[in-house]
């Protein structure tokens, strides 16, 4: 019998292209995954040096979202992941396409971990209790002098605010953009 494997490299090289087409994707994936995972509320931000996606939660995190090596699997065992978890790391690896820097902060009372990487290397380390129960998903913005190209990242953020506004129109968990609402 023959078998099916999928060439890693090449499969990002494409995923990296479809995510300069769709920039935005990444947070939406990281929306989802707060519905999915029942998130009191949600935080979208968009500033010169990064972008963000924050769920918050009311009470302790879902077990699976506290295992981190949930987020660094990508094999067929993956999709066996809850949803949320799923739509979380798709949301990294939509993030990470491009060749951002990204971090996903994972925190409640009984301790977390913060996962960093770039261009799949990863760096995991623990993090303390915090008072609340949160999901920070950071991309930090390639660096580029300003005289390059100084409305892309006004168009950028832009672009995620039209994006998130249409589309999380009628989300059922409030979402905040920037402290603007959005449902």
């Amino acid at each position: 019998a023959g078998k099916f494997t999928v060439d890693l490299a090449r499969g990002l090289q494409k995923l990296a292209q479809l995510a300069r087409t769709y920039d935005t994707r990444w947070a939406l994936f990281g929306v989802q995954a707060g519905v999915a995972g029942r998130a009191s509320q949600m935080h979208l931000s968009s500033g010169v040096r990064s972008e963000s996606v924050t769920l918050h939660f009311d009470d302790q995190l879902p077990a699976q979202l506290r295992e981190a090596e949930r987020f660094t699997r990508f094999d067929s065992l993956a999709s066996e992941d809850l949803d949320t978890t799923t739509l979380l790391r798709q949301a990294v690896q939509w993030a990470l396409a491009p060749g951002s820097a990204v971090s996903l902060v994972v925190e409640d009372r009984s301790g977390g971990f913060c996962l960093s990487g770039k261009d799949q290397s990863y760096e995991l380390r623990e993090v303390p209790p915090a008072q609340r129960s949160r999901v920070a998903l950071v991309r930090e913005r390639p660096h580029e002098a300003w005289w390059k190209n100084p409305f892309r990242r006004a168009r950028n953020s832009l672009a995620l605010l039209l994006e998130c506004r249409w589309r999380l129109s009628f989300c059922p968990v409030p979402v905040k953009f920037d402290g603007l609402s959005l449902c």
